[in-house]
């Protein structure tokens, strides 16, 4: 079974270019979706959170006292779950892209 988290068993924060090697084709995808989100959405503030390296790590984009978690990376595909106003949307664990 394919892991759902690209980043799963390290230790250490990923870094850029890592999650565009992750990534691959949807790498300028992920760009212009970190990009609109800082123009339109008043997107302040990224970190990086894993609980632990058995779960891998995810990306909290942070809007005014918002948390809002950006796709996770793996083999290429993004997978998505975000809270916009007050509904959520997540786009599932079968790997399809959110662009």
């Amino acid at each position: 079974m394919q892991s759902l988290n690209a980043f799963i068993g390290r230790i250490d924060q990923p870094q850029p270019e890592e999650v565009d090697a992750v990534l691959g084709k949807s790498a300028a995808a992920w760009h212009r979706l970190v990009q609109w989100l800082m123009e339109k959405e008043s997107v302040t503030e990224q970190e990086w959170t894993s609980f632990s390296a058995k779960y891998g790590w995810s990306l909290k984009m942070k809007k005014e006292e918002e948390n809002n978690h950006l796709p996770r990376a793996f083999n290429g595909k993004l997978h998505s779950r975000a809270r916009i106003g007050t509904a959520r949307h997540d786009s599932g664990a079968r790997g399809r892209p959110v662009c």
